[in-house]
């Protein structure tokens, strides 16, 4: 998800561009730093189609059961709650912080990476009877990529000591997978 705004001079406004091939999303990104402009990068797994779970996925049509993942359990992926992102990308627009800010950008993550075999485990864990569940993780270690840790210090510094709502992945499980959604 890559959410962008123009500078806080012009008028204000937010673009989602979520389907974009990687690359792509980068350009673009360039594109409006480049001009001006401020974004907001939501790091977040690219499962090539295949979503484990959603941070709202007690929602009925969100839940994708799949039992065979062909990617390595260990990979890690790095999340942030849409309710979150939503935040982020709103003080980065208020300009909250060391703001207003242009030709910046942002990194949303929660900051705790995550492997997908413990993201599996903290839905089996939720006790939410919609997320438990066994995947079966193909991909042998010698033949995948490890993926990437990200943590957003500088972001979270820059808007004035943002944090998320939601700590964690896991934490967000144990507390039974309750947003404004299902809550």
């Amino acid at each position: 998800m890559l959410l962008a705004a123009p500078t806080p001079s012009s008028s204000r406004y937010a673009a989602v561009v979520g389907s974009m091939h990687a690359c792509v999303r980068c350009s673009r990104l360039k594109q409006l730093v480049g001009f001006g402009g401020v974004a907001c990068r939501a790091a977040a797994p690219d499962c090539h189609g295949t979503h484990l779970a959603c941070h709202h996925a007690t929602r009925r049509s969100d839940v994708v059961q799949v039992k065979e993942v062909p990617r390595w359990g260990g990979y890690v992926v790095n999340l942030l709650h849409y309710e979150d992102a939503a935040r982020l990308a709103f003080a980065v627009l208020r300009g909250d912080g060391e703001g207003p800010f242009k030709g910046q950008a942002f990194i949303g993550c929660d900051g705790v990476p995550v492997t997908f075999a413990d993201m599996m485990a903290a839905c089996n864990a939720s006790g939410v009877p919609e997320l438990r569940g066994e995947v079966n993780f193909t991909l042998p270690e010698d033949q995948a990529s490890k993926g990437k840790r990200v943590f957003n210090d500088g972001t979270r510094a820059r808007l004035g000591g943002w944090t998320p709502t939601y700590g964690s992945f896991a934490e967000f499980m144990a507390a039974g997978a309750r947003d404004c959604y299902n809550s």
